[in-house]
């Protein structure tokens, strides 16, 4: 799992529902809605990928 990028990800999906609670427009709100379910299955596919170095 990539932490930089998994961080990335959960702070856009976040940033985007913020955005959808203070838009007062539906349509703009649905938008930022829309992205952040694309940012949260990132997060789930770098969530569900096995470590790409195994440690012993």
């Amino acid at each position: 799992m990539q932490t930089g990028n998994l961080d990335y990800f959960r702070r856009r999906a976040n940033e985007e529902r913020q955005a959808a609670a203070a838009c007062g427009d539906s349509a703009v709100a649905a938008a930022h809605l829309k992205m952040a379910d694309e940012y949260a299955k990132r997060v789930n596919e770098l969530n569900e990928q096995p470590p790409l170095v195994q440690v012993r």
